[in-house]
């Protein structure tokens, strides 16, 4: 009697690489054994995705999987998962597209999933998402795009929605990281592949897969705009992260002033001084420059042989408004000084620190007095 052809879930992983990776038909045929032999704990990372990701569901919420491949976890988190849920698979490679088709029809989920061929440099779902996952995808874009696409994820995900990333990682320091891959690859032969294979696979890999440090890929994701980022999993040279778009914030305007004296009436003098000023104000308040609204610059009459707003354009301040005006000449006032009012709009409402510097602390009235920190 014949025997009836595996599926492509249930072939064996026993490919030989002579050429750069592809997620070809070959590959597809065999890629749920391929992970589950090639990625540590690779079950229990899968039952950690999904449950993350199911505390942040409703009925009728949607979950787009960046890099689907075969739909394997579009499909676990369906039959997983009661409550009626949207999803929207993206991939590039259209065998793992059709694989994921095959399966979900199969198992007759095909209904609640929306498979789209995308190309994640220069694509993405224009749905706004509850959920977005991006398992073993992200290390496969190359590195120059990966901010860029964290940004639209995160743009494309509800206020308190949530991101979760799975990704091979490079140790922070050339000894651990050697000691990790080392270990995977002992784990990789203990699993049944042979030297030659783990040989072959590494260096069709070269070029294609580039992992990065966590924290290079914590940073990513505090750059495009989650927040409370946590590694929900990890195993040596592999592992997850949840973090949260923030909800939405009015930001509010707040204003903050400083001053600089004991200066000599010199351009360069001035623009200098001035210089020190402005970036004190943002470092000891911990501000953005680009979140500047407008600055209001004034000089005593002694000092006459440049604008000091000349020093914002300098530090490359190029966006905000900007004023120069002469101080009032009260009799016995401090010389040879600039003052600034810096208008900002941020999401904090804490008291921002006013900054003297050189000679300018006398100008400190009683309000400021209560805030103020020598600097």
């Amino acid at each position: 009697m014949k025997q009836a052809k595996p599926k492509y879930s249930e072939k064996r992983d026993t490919l030989s690489f002579q050429k750069s990776w592809e997620f070809d038909a070959q590959v597809t045929h065999c890629y749920d054994d391929m992970l589950k032999r090639s990625v540590p704990d690779y079950a229990m990372m899968r039952r950690a995705v999904a449950a993350m990701a199911k505390r942040y569901l409703r009925p009728n919420s949607l979950v787009i999987d960046l890099g689907c491949s075969n739909g394997a976890l579009i499909s676990e988190m369906i039959q997983e998962i009661a409550t009626p849920i949207r999803y929207i698979g993206v991939d590039n490679s259209p065998h793992m597209l059709a694989a994921a088709k095959e399966r979900l029809a199969q198992t007759e989920d095909l209904s609640q999933a929306d498979l789209r061929n995308m190309d994640l440099r220069l694509e993405y779902p224009p749905e706004i998402a509850d959920v977005v996952i991006i398992s073993l995808t992200l290390q496969f874009i190359p590195v120059e795009y990966r901010q860029q696409l964290l940004t639209r994820a995160a743009e494309h995900t509800k206020p308190g929605g949530i991101i979760i990333v799975v990704d091979k990682i490079a140790g922070a320091t050339p000894e651990i990281d050697c000691a990790m891959t080392e270990i995977y690859y002992d784990l990789k032969i203990s699993n049944g592949y042979t030297q030659e294979q783990v040989t072959q696979k590494k260096a069709a890999l070269q070029g294609i897969q580039t992992p990065l440090t966590a924290e290079m890929n914590e940073l990513m994701l505090k750059n495009a705009g989650f927040a409370n980022t946590e590694r929900i999993w990890q195993w040596m040279n592999f592992a997850a992260w949840a973090a949260i778009r923030p909800k939405l914030r009015i930001p509010v305007t707040r204003a903050v002033r400083g001053a600089i004296a004991r200066q000599i009436n010199s351009a360069d003098a001035i623009l200098a001084d001035t210089r020190l000023l402005l970036t004190e104000i943002m470092r000891v308040n911990q501000l953005d420059p680009q979140n500047i609204v407008s600055i209001f610059f004034t000089m005593t009459e002694d000092l006459t042989a440049v604008f000091p707003a000349k020093a914002a354009r300098q530090l490359g301040w190029n966006h905000a408004a900007l004023m120069c005006a002469r101080e009032i000449p009260v009799a016995g006032a401090l010389s040879g000084c600039v003052r600034v009012l810096i208008q900002i709009r941020e999401y904090d409402d804490i008291p921002l620190k006013p900054v003297y510097l050189c000679g300018a602390e006398v100008l400190l009235e009683n309000d400021d007095k209560e805030n103020y920190n020598q600097v």
